[in-house]
C-alpha cells in the first residue's frame, strides 16, 4: 500500500487553514509568513511520524496474513505427502 505522501497532504491541508484563518483575520503579510512557515513545519513533522507509524503497524498487518497463509496451507502439504507414501 502506498502512503508515501501522507506527510506532504497533511502540511498542504493545515497551510490551506492557516491561509484561510489568516486572511479572514486580516493578519499582516509578515504575521501571515511566519505563521504559515511554523504551522507548515510542524505539520511536516507531524505527518512524518503518522506515516512511519501507519507503515509499521500495515507491515505488521501484511506479516501476518503472510504467516497464517503459511500456517494454513502447511497442513495440505503435510496430507499430500503422506498420501504419496
Amino acid at each position: 500500500m502506498k502512503n508515501n505522501n501522507i506527510n506532504l497532504i497533511l502540511m498542504l491541508i493545515s497551510a490551506i487553514i492557516v491561509v484561510i484563518i489568516s486572511i479572514l483575520s486580516k493578519y499582516s503579510l509578515e504575521q501571515l509568513a511566519y505563521t504559515l512557515l511554523v504551522v507548515m513545519v510542524l505539520f511536516y513533522i507531524l505527518g512524518s511520524f503518522l506515516g512511519v507509524q501507519f507503515h509499521k503497524i500495515v507491515s505488521r498487518k501484511e506479516s501476518k496474513v503472510v504467516s497464517e497463509t503459511m500456517v494454513a496451507t502447511l497442513p495440505e502439504t503435510e496430507e499430500v505427502a503422506s498420501k504419496e507414501e
